[in-house]
């Protein structure tokens, strides 16, 4: 409610309220949630479905399966 009433303010009190209160409280919050993110602590980890993907981009209709030649 507080991001909408700031969105539509005239003045820049609202949105300097947002962003000094309302906008931390919430990123807190949201890191609570997510709990440990492998990002946040520095340990990144692969994405899982890569291999599935590269699997799927190489049975796609229009690949060759050798590569190009110059």
């Amino acid at each position: 409610m507080l991001r909408w009433e700031a969105e539509n303010a005239a003045g820049p009190q609202l949105m300097e309220e947002w962003n000094r209160y309302a906008f931390p409280m919430f990123c807190d919050r949201m890191a609570q949630r997510l709990g440990e993110s492998t990002c946040r602590t520095g340990r990144h980890q692969d994405w899982p479905a890569e291999s599935r993907y590269t699997a799927f981009l190489d049975a796609s209709p229009g690949r060759s399966a050798q590569a190009p030649t110059a």
